[in-house]
């Protein structure tokens, strides 16, 4: 019998779609800071595959003042509730 030595998980396309969790819980977040366009459709055509840092620069541009400091902890307390 082979030994097995390591296991692989890999949740970004090959055994689970998380990217529609990631747009959600994205969405969830900015409509709760007033972005109210922020449907996870909207995101994903302008954001996906670009850094949380690209879309924190994005949410200061749009909100007219900097990304509130908790934004990204918020999001990703959102994002684990749906996973």
């Amino acid at each position: 019998m082979t030994k097995i030595r390591a296991v692989l998980f890999d949740l970004d396309g090959c055994l689970v779609d998380s990217e529609p969790l990631s747009m959600a819980a994205l969405s969830a977040q900015m409509r709760e800071i007033g972005i109210a366009e922020a449907s996870p459709e909207y995101l994903r055509d302008r954001y996906l595959g670009t850094s949380l840092g690209h879309v924190r620069e994005e949410i200061g541009r749009m909100l007219g003042r900097p990304c509130p400091a908790d934004f990204t902890d918020e999001y990703f307390k959102k994002l684990y509730a749906l996973y």
